[in-house]
């Protein structure tokens, strides 16, 4: 995302040269082709049947179905051609929310999974307020005081920069690939979370983006997306995929970290940046 004054949101629309187009296209297909692997190692363990206690703290249940919701928004912007970045972004950044949430929910889940309910708890009740003005009631008498009383319970589920900073200390120490700062969820936080949010939000830099420039000066065109650049979001999300199975495979058993770190590795035996 780059700065601009905001009244003059179509002033620079450069577009990259031919030889860029071929550089950027190439690193899109091979961080497709990794994507689609890292699918492949968990495709096999889905559907999956456990016994459960039937209780929102069931790690065996809500651990697997987080996986599972991460696997799906990855599988989603695969469906998206390249010149559907903004689109992509979108899923990524709620990608990328699913990960980092994952990720310390696991750091403790009889402990964190609780806050988690109570946030929850939390938002259901400011979503209950707000449909009681059109007479519309979400929460019964009974489900209202559960809420409440989860609700005033602590400790809360933190926010979303927290439990990045605090996942990554947690598995840093654990996980090889934390302990990098380009992969830190915190990091990514920055990266992904916050650049991204152009693109869900009605932001002229989302819109600006759909416009190239016309034929003759003093004219402009739309109907084409601009590429973005060589870091995109389809570049970014099988790494953050990436580091959801490797928090799965410690907590959950599956998929084999080797396997994990064997998809992401190029000729030198190094993750590819």
């Amino acid at each position: 995302m780059t700065a601009r004054a905001p009244d003059r949101i179509l002033d620079d629309m450069s577009e990259p040269t031919e030889e860029e187009r071929a550089q950027w296209e190439q690193r899109r297909n091979v961080r497709r082709d990794w994507s689609k692997r890292l699918l492949d190692l968990i495709d096999p363990e889905f559907p999956r049947t456990s016994h459960s206690n039937a209780n929102q703290n069931d790690w065996t249940v809500i651990g697997p179905a987080f996986v599972l919701r991460c696997a799906r928004l990855l599988r989603a912007s695969l469906f998206l051609p390249d010149e559907h970045d903004t689109e992509a972004e979108a899923l990524v950044r709620v990608l990328y929310e699913h990960v980092t949430t994952f990720a310390w929910l696991a750091i403790d889940p009889a402990s964190n999974i609780r806050a988690w309910v109570r946030y929850e708890a939390k938002q259901g009740l400011k979503a209950d307020n707000d449909v009681r003005q059109f007479g519309i009631h979400f929460l019964d008498a009974k489900l209202l005081a559960d809420y409440q009383a989860l609700a005033a319970e602590t400790p809360m589920m933190p926010d979303l920069a927290v439990r990045a900073s605090q996942a990554d200390a947690h598995w840093g120490p654990i996980i090889e690939a934390f302990k990098d700062p380009k992969y830190s969820l915190r990091g990514m936080y920055v990266a992904i979370y916050r650049q991204l949010s152009v693109s869900v939000h009605a932001s002229g830099d989302a819109v600006r983006r759909l416009v190239r420039f016309g034929p003759t000066p003093g004219m402009r065109c739309v109907g084409f997306e601009r590429p973005v650049g060589p870091v995109a979001s389809f570049t970014s999300a099988p790494i953050l995929f990436a580091m959801c199975l490797l928090v799965a495979s410690r907590t959950l058993s599956f998929p084999k970290e080797a396997e994990v770190y064997r998809t992401l590795k190029d000729e030198d035996g190094g993750i590819v940046e």
